[in-house]
């Protein structure tokens, strides 16, 4: 069993390698589950499991400075994020794709008219939605301040920052949409062409903001569940 005392200094390690709270935990638990195999199959003092253990761990709790969160953070910490990006950038690809089909069959069975409509509608569900989740989970950014003291989830900023992208340039789409529709429309028709020269430089700026925005929900819907288990399952006050 590990004392008290022993999860203090356990503990008190992992928080001098700046791992936010959820990973802290799961290290721990890593951490505890090797010391007390340790202790049993090798018949280790906790000090010697501790330090075998700080060993092991030793290249993946070595801090390094990161670009995406401008910060030293662990190599650990470093590769769950880079796998998290990857997994929902990915899906934001597919559902820009899947919006792109529908434009697509959008565009070319109805009228131009009918299709300004209907894109002007998009971007304004877009505009809502934005508006809606940030209203919704004001506490939520608000964690996400930079003067919030604590570090509760590697997706604690990344969604803020994905999510005010994509709604400042849907803000601006619609803005401005008079004036870019038939660029628009142009720019689509290319790319069904297979003739990528000389597209419409917003139009590419729009679709990489508007993926940012689906990767900004994807990571809200994460950090939420982050953040539900420590406050409410965990009872760790954040």
């Amino acid at each position: 069993m590990i004392t008290k005392e022993q999860n203090t200094e356990i503990t008190k390690f992992l928080l001098s390698k700046k791992l936010p709270i959820d990973l802290l935990l799961e290290v721990k638990d890593h951490f505890i589950s090797q010391i007390l195999e340790l202790e049993k199959e090798e018949n280790l003092s906790f000090k010697d499991a501790f330090e075998k253990t700080k060993n092991d761990w030793k290249d993946e709790l070595k801090l390094r400075f990161n670009l995406l969160s401008f910060n030293y953070i662990t190599k650990f910490e470093s590769r769950i994020i880079q796998k998290f990006l990857t997994n929902v950038i990915l899906k934001s690809l597919g559902l820009l794709a899947l919006q792109f089909v529908l434009n697509t069959i959008i565009f070319k069975n109805f009228n131009k008219d009918f299709s300004e409509n209907y894109l002007l509608t998009l971007f304004w569900m877009g505009f809502t939605l934005s508006v809606v989740l940030i209203i919704m989970n004001y506490k939520l950014i608000k964690s996400c301040n930079s003067n919030y003291k604590k570090r509760i989830s590697i997706y604690q900023n990344y969604f803020v920052r994905f999510l005010n992208s994509g709604f400042v340039i849907i803000a601006i789409n619609i803005f401005i949409f008079n004036n870019q529709f038939e660029k628009i429309f142009e720019a689509h028709e290319k790319i069904l062409n297979m003739d990528f020269s000389n597209i419409n430089k917003h139009y590419i700026v729009s679709n990489i903001f508007i993926l940012f925005l689906f990767t900004g929900i994807f990571n809200l819907m994460e950090y939420k569940k982050v953040y539900k288990k420590l406050s409410t399952h965990l009872k760790i006050s954040l």
